[in-house]
């Protein structure tokens, strides 16, 4: 229970549909990416730069969108799943001696699932795939905050100053380039190159060894490069990247992102040096000199970062075209690709029975509550036929007989033979009711006759029902809603039947139907499923007709089955909640 509260509290649903949508839209940014830096392979460094940066950016504000979006979607009260694409409607119209009675509606396609399959396959890998992250985002952020703090212990123990001469001399290339910042400047033992920390109050440590065996142009050069990270604010947009990289630790195309970011951050510092220097080969010279460092701390920025070989091609001109990156650039895309596509193509070969409903499963007891507003009759069956809505409209039995409910609780269904048994509700005030409504029940049907009802608000007066929902013409190849009303004294009735997800003999079923008058929509249900929608519902005319349940009084037809649960709504109840009615109890 705690482990699956705790799940609920880190919303894993929410977080595995943002990781989905990340694959490709990481995957997409990439591809992108990699297209816009070729075509910006002969541009400066500056520019590739802001590019991959962006990128990058762009990586970490999709999600946020992408979650902000679902958030909005998740505060919407009404949700429909169906899908919009409907086959057409068949309609037959009934004319008698001449006159109009009435017009059957049929939908001979149930609803697409396509959409809600792919959900599903996917929902079911949803807590696997954001705990998995989650845990992966811990331990990198755990391994960069131990690297953090390591290194600034480190700063706080170097406190041995520089030469007089280097200090003036490090003062004065700070203001050749326009640095504003006050930069703490030590030596530190243990380095193996000069690195710059920190951002708002930055830290130059140096080498203990670092002003000995190199001469001074050299060494200035190499000064450069570190102010150059320092007046680019190279610092504080590596911990952007850092943030970015351990959140998309998952997608191969964030790591390729980021390598390049490294590169074009040193090719730029690079740039400003050797401007400054004025002298390619001195600068170059002074890259060869100082060992490449091997400490792969990504928290700090170091002027040994990048390849050495491709810094000093590019610095010297050998080659225009950066190839390794290049490939680098091809190879990244590539496995986003084979990602995106494997993790996709595994999460839809998997079998839709298992994964179905997983998201309705987590209906919220608030929904729950809901389910009581607007119930104007409930008949539960508890041993009895009395109404549980709070407006006391008791039914009647006639020979019905209590019997086991669908978990074969006794004395918790009613019976009916099918020949003379039901149930009535006299003049049920409360449901003399022209707006939405919505009902559902559990049945069980033995057989199947013409026109059998299971719930119907009827007249003793042939054909004046005011609707009902049950079997269609066809016996059980249809089933469904009709709604009836007198024109000059003629009995109009309209149908709205479906023949698909058919409703099988002799096993529990739950079915619902929701006509809505405000927008002239009719669905229907089986077991918290929406199957089918109408838009012609005609407007119902108030009726003191009594219900019942059981029969249907117009042709006069038997039920032959069992029912359980009879619910009815003055409005129309939502997906979620026909839903959470079918998982009640």
């Amino acid at each position: 229970m705690i482990l699956k509260d705790l799940l609920s509290f880190l919303a894993v649903d929410r977080i595995g549909l943002i990781l989905i949508h990340f694959i490709w839209q990481a995957t997409v940014i990439s591809v992108i990416t990699s297209f816009l830096l070729f075509l910006c392979k002969n541009s400066s460094a500056r520019l590739r730069y802001i590019i991959s940066f962006i990128s990058l950016l762009l990586m970490l504000l999709f999600p946020v969108a992408t979650a902000s979006l679902d958030s909005k979607e998740s505060n919407n009260n009404v949700s429909f799943s169906y899908d919009e694409r409907l086959f057409p409607t068949q309609a037959k119209v009934l004319i008698i001696d001449g006159k109009y009675i009435g017009t059957q509606y049929r939908r001979e396609e149930y609803l697409s699932k396509y959409n809600e399959e792919i959900v599903n396959r996917i929902g079911f890998y949803l807590p696997y795939l954001t705990i998995t992250w989650l845990l992966g985002v811990l331990i990198i952020s755990i391994y960069h905050l131990f690297g953090f703090f390591k290194l600034r212990k480190l700063v706080r123990n170097s406190q041995e100053r520089l030469e007089y001469f280097w200090e003036t001399k490090i003062k004065k290339l700070i203001t050749d380039l326009g640095i504003k910042q006050k930069i703490q400047i030590s030596k530190l033992p243990g380095l193996d190159a000069p690195i710059v920390v920190g951002c708002l109050k930055p830290v130059l440590l140096f080498p203990l060894s670092f002003f000995s065996g190199m001469n001074n142009e050299y060494l200035e050069a190499i000064i450069l490069h570190e102010l150059a990270h320092i007046k680019r604010f190279d610092y504080f947009f590596n911990l952007i990247q850092v943030v970015i990289e351990i959140l998309g630790f998952s997608h191969p195309a964030v790591w390729w992102l980021s390598k390049r970011i490294r590169q074009e951050r040193e090719n730029c510092c690079d740039d400003i040096a050797v401007n400054t220097v004025g002298d390619k080969l001195i600068y170059v010279k002074s890259l060869v000199q100082l060992e490449e460092c091997r400490d792969n701390r990504k928290l700090i920025v170091a002027a040994n970062g990048g390849s050495l070989f491709n810094r000093i091609t590019r610095i010297l001109g050998s080659i225009k075209d950066d190839k390794n990156s290049i490939s680098s650039s091809i190879s990244g895309f590539v496995i986003s690709f084979l990602c995106l596509f494997v993790i996709m193509g595994f999460i839809w070969k998997q079998g839709s029975d298992i994964l179905k409903n997983t998201q309705k499963l987590k209906t919220n007891e608030n929904l729950i509550k809901n389910l009581s507003n607007n119930l104007i009759a409930f008949y539960p069956f508890n041993g009895n036929a009395n109404d549980e809505s709070g407006f006391y409209q008791n039914g009647i039995v006639h020979n019905a007989s209590l019997s086991a409910d669908r978990k074969n609780i006794s004395n918790k269904a009613f019976d009916f033979d099918g020949k003379n048994s039901y149930i009535i509700i006299p003049k049920p005030t409360s449901l003399n009711t022209t707006g939405s409504i919505s009902v559902s029940c559990w049945i069980y049907p033995r057989s199947c006759n013409k026109y059998e009802s299971w719930i119907s608000k009827a007249n003793s007066v042939a054909w004046t029902s005011q609707w009902r929902a049950g079997f269609g013409e066809n016996n059980n190849y249809e089933w469904g809603f009709t709604e009836s009303r007198l024109d000059n004294k003629q009995s109009i009735w309209n149908d709205y039947w479906t023949t698909n997800n058919l409703i099988p003999l002799n096993k529990w079923t739950h079915v619902a139907v929701t006509a809505d008058q405000a927008t002239g929509f009719v669905f229907m249900y089986i077991n918290g499923n929406k199957i089918v929608q109408f838009d012609n519902l005609k407007s119902f005319e108030k009726s003191d007709a009594p219900l019942y349940i059981g029969y249907q009084k117009d042709d006069n037809v038997y039920f032959n089955g069992k029912i359980d649960e009879v619910r009815i709504y003055n409005r129309v109840l939502n997906d979620q909640e026909v839903d959470a009615v079918y998982k009640l109890n």
